[in-house]
């Protein structure tokens, strides 16, 4: 049997557990803890479920060093400093993870100028090809685009379901859960645009009319060829649907200083419709020596040092699960 590799996406798993049930956990000394907390215990809840035998976290490079900021300079503009401000005591919490990956013996890769997420489609895209078995712990969707035999999607689910994740690894649950084949999923996200990224793919577009498109054509490309295409611009009844109705509306005052465009156009967004699938696209082709990141976590844990660490933060729960009560 293939060994198992599980990879973290590590500030959308803290992220999620931050703003989660276990938020307001402090220590004696009022200093916040429920990221961290909720952080390894959701990591240990995996790795009993699936047992792997190495893991590997993936660590955002600061933002400002991104290479889609330089395509885009809104990308991500909404999110970070909102998170520093809505997150307890942040760079103590980040500083702990920290502590965390290394007393677990957890390599942990940033890479300058890339995402986690760029790092996890690299290592997953690579070790799939070795023939390993990867598990992507997640709560970002854009993942679906890695997905195939060998790699399996493990979205978390909400803030408040603090224990809840849902397995993605075939071809019918992607259409059952997103509706869209995987290998689209960077031109759906084009078309429609991501919020919590920051950008807007073609204002007026929604899912319904995206995934219509693209279960019509397969790319892009294709769609912009032929945009005279009728059956593009109807509801199920027949009728004109709403990016038809919207397809030649004023811009507003906002959207035209952000977008530079006189009017809503599928057409005249297209510049930034194929500049937005290529922000949602992963890259895959990051050089990492992959094979220096399999460390034999659990045999290379020193237990007393890992103990202490919890005893720090006052995580008993932690302490009594290492001594085996």
């Amino acid at each position: 049997m293939s060994k198992k590799i599980l990879l973290l996406d590590e500030s959308g798993i803290f992220i999620r557990n931050a703003l989660g049930c276990t938020k307001d956990l402090e220590t004696s000394d009022g200093l916040t803890t429920g990221g961290v907390f909720g952080y390894i215990n959701t990591v240990l809840g995996v790795l009993a479920r699936f047992k792997p035998d190495h893991v590997i976290a993936a660590i955002d490079s600061k933002q400002r060093q991104l290479f889609r900021k330089d395509r885009f300079p809104a990308y991500k503009a909404n999110r970070k400093k909102n998170m520093r401000e809505e997150i307890k005591d942040w760079e103590f919490q980040k500083k702990q993870l920290k502590k965390f990956h290394e007393l677990f013996c957890v390599p942990m890769v940033e890479v300058p100028g890339y995402e986690a997420d760029d790092v996890i489609a690299s290592l997953a895209t690579q070790y799939s090809k070795d023939g390993y078995q990867v598990f992507i712990l997640s709560k970002d969707k854009d993942f679906v685009q890695l997905i195939n035999k060998n790699t399996k999607l493990v979205i978390l689910g909400k803030h408040d379901q603090a224990d809840s994740f849902e397995v993605i690894d075939h071809k019918d649950d992607l259409a059952n859960v997103f509706g869209i084949d995987p290998k689209k999923s960077s031109c759906f996200q084009g078309l429609i645009g991501d919020a919590s990224d920051n950008y807007c793919g073609s204002p007026g577009v929604g899912p319904a009319a995206a995934k219509k498109m693209l279960d019509k054509y397969e790319t892009l490309e294709e769609i912009y060829k032929n945009l005279d295409d009728p059956e593009l611009f109807l509801d199920k009844s027949g009728k004109p649907n709403n990016l038809r109705k919207n397809m030649d509306r004023p811009i507003t005052e906002e959207e035209k200083e952000k977008y530079m465009l006189d009017k809503i156009n599928i057409k005249t967004t297209k510049e930034l419709v194929f500049l937005c699938r290529d922000l949602a696209r992963l890259d895959k082709n990051l050089n990492l020596n992959r094979t220096l990141l399999l460390k034999d976590y659990w045999s290379e844990i020193n237990p007393d040092k890992l103990i202490g660490f919890f005893e720090d933060l006052e995580f008993h729960s932690f302490i009594m699960l290492l001594k085996g009560e």
